[in-house]
């Protein structure tokens, strides 16, 4: 399977800073999408889900500043690093992006080696976090299915019936308390095995009535109805 591409949102209205951006950025091997203003930043966000924005402040309409603040505010996109990228260098500037939510920024002219660096170490940074998520998802969901496991296992080890679960061949791949019982093999042994195998080796015994259900007969003196 051919690997993903890391995927960069650039958003500028300078059709040349985008172009040379454009440029770097395929040149590294990432893919790109564009905007030029920050309104349509946020819609290619939620359309897109790029790994690193690159967002311009001075631009028409929204700009850069208030882009990144609503990308910041939304769950589906705050994760999502921002490196903010403005010719205005000033320290109330700095703070102004800062406090807008950008994880980073960069004055423009921007060199090409440090943005780079910069944007493989949020990709990192994402990639860690994601792993984080995936593993985050991957451990409830196990816990969903040992509950859901325990919660079938107490409800049929209740019922005074004999309950199998089989696969295609016949094979035991779930069974109630009741067998164990009435066999005295541990559950685990009677895992995998044809249950017609463990009918005989207890030595149960049946006859078809006249309705033409089978009954099946204990030594102990149970007895039970066989039902597919």
């Amino acid at each position: 399977m051919e690997e993903k591409k890391p995927k960069i949102l650039i958003v500028d209205d300078d059709p040349a800073d985008l172009k040379f951006l454009t440029t770097l950025i395929a040149y590294y091997g990432y893919d790109f999408e564009t905007a030029t203003n920050g309104l349509e930043a946020i819609e290619r966000t939620k359309e897109t889900n790029p790994d690193v924005i690159l967002m311009d402040v001075l631009m028409p309409g929204m700009n850069g500043i208030e882009a990144c603040k609503r990308l910041k505010e939304d769950p589906e996109t705050q994760h999502i690093p921002i490196i903010v990228l403005t010719a205005f260098g000033d320290k109330e500037m700095k703070i102004e992006r800062l406090n807008a939510g950008a994880n980073d920024f960069l004055s423009k002219p921007v060199d090409n080696t440090e943005l780079i660096a910069r944007i493989k170490n949020f990709l990192q940074l994402k990639y860690l976090e994601d792993v984080k998520i995936r593993n985050e998802i991957l451990t409830e969901t196990i816990k969903a299915i040992e509950n859901a496991k325990r919660e079938w296992e107490q409800t049929m080890d209740c019922i005074n019936d004999i309950v199998i679960i089989t696969d295609a061949k016949d094979n035991i791949i779930r069974c109630n308390k009741m067998i164990t019982t009435l066999t005295g093999k541990p559950y685990s042994e009677l895992l995998n095995c044809k249950w017609q195998n463990f009918v005989r080796e207890s030595s149960f015994t049946y006859k078809i009535s006249n309705s033409g259900d089978i009954e099946m007969y204990h030594p102990s003196g149970r007895w039970f109805n066989y039902n597919i």
